[in-house]
């Protein structure tokens, strides 16, 4: 028995010492934070981890080797490569990449995205425009236009304005938006008004999974029948909760978002699907939904840089 567990004991030993362990920190290289979500990988394997939450990381390599290469990679910062001596700690320090933030339009929003919209239902004809400050008056503002008709007397408004973001190029980060909306549609028997205010919640990353934003939002609303035999009217308070992620990461570039607000005495759907095209054009479909009206809307966009 005393043999056995000697064996054992020899075993286990044997392959403890096969196993050689990599850990540190990786920081923000400007603000000294530890970034969560990172990747961190042997060089030309799948063997690897992410960093948690204070950026943190451990994982083991197999073997005793002197020296181990690392790759070490999150989106928005300049990808390292590096060797470390195995049984290490490291800190490391990445760097935000100005290329490829400015390439997907985080660093270097575009001057300018006029839209042409189409309503498939009430209004067939419309145009938006999205104005970002910081190219024009440095001032890191967003607003936001668009405009609905059928020529006659149905129409949507919405103007919008999206308030500088809160550790935009780190997790956790919130940005947050107000909007107006106003819809006639006569046609639907409907006037409706609201005022909202949202903010959107990036946590990072789970498991190296990349989370969708999460919307959280409170507003007021107004809505009332046009037609004269009715004169019932709701008004009140309402919260919105939501989802704006990735649908489709690249080659295909399809972005969703879907949020529901619920007013005193019924529900407000919104959804959005954008796909992006060649020489900075994107084409979408959005819908929204409240009571008897149901629109679904498609835009052609271009971004001016």
């Amino acid at each position: 028995m005393r043999l056995l567990l000697l064996l054992c004991a020899c075993l286990w030993s044997s392959l403890a010492f096969a196993q050689t362990p990599i850990s540190g920190r990786v920081l923000d290289a400007k603000s000294g934070d530890g970034l969560p979500g990172v990747t961190v990988l042997q060089t030309a394997t799948t063997n690897g981890t992410s960093s948690g939450s204070d950026g943190y990381f451990s994982f083991t390599v197999p073997n005793r080797p002197d020296s181990v290469a690392l790759t070490v990679s999150s989106i928005g910062y300049a990808t390292q490569h590096l060797r470390v001596a195995g049984g290490s700690n490291i800190t490391l320090r990445l760097a935000v990449d100005l290329k490829s933030i400015s390439e997907c339009c985080c660093l270097a929003p575009p001057k300018l995205e006029v839209s042409l919209i189409s309503g498939v239902r009430y209004a067939a004809f419309g145009a938006g425009i999205m104005l970002h400050g910081s190219r024009f008056i440095r001032v890191p503002l967003t607003a936001t236009a668009s405009y609905q008709t059928n020529l006659a007397r149905n129409h949507a408004l919405r103007i919008g304005l999206v308030l500088p973001s809160i550790r935009r190029f780190r997790a956790p980060s919130v940005t947050e938006n107000l909007e107006y909306q106003q819809l006639r549609v006569p046609a639907a028997n409907m006037a409706f008004d609201s005022y909202t205010a949202d903010l959107g919640v990036y946590v990072g990353y789970l498991g190296g999974v990349r989370l969708p934003t999460l919307v959280l939002g409170t507003g007021y609303a107004r809505w009332r029948p046009t037609g004269a035999e009715v004169s019932s009217t709701s008004t009140g308070y309402g919260y919105t909760l939501g989802l704006r992620f990735n649908a489709f990461p690249a080659p295909f570039n399809v972005y969703a978002s879907a949020q529901a607000t619920h007013w005193p005495t019924y529900w407000q759907w919104q959804g959005r699907l954008t796909h992006g095209l060649p020489r900075q054009f994107e084409a979408s479909v959005a819908l929204n939904q409240l009571r008897n009206y149901t629109e679904i809307s498609l835009l052609l966009s271009r971004s001016f840089h």
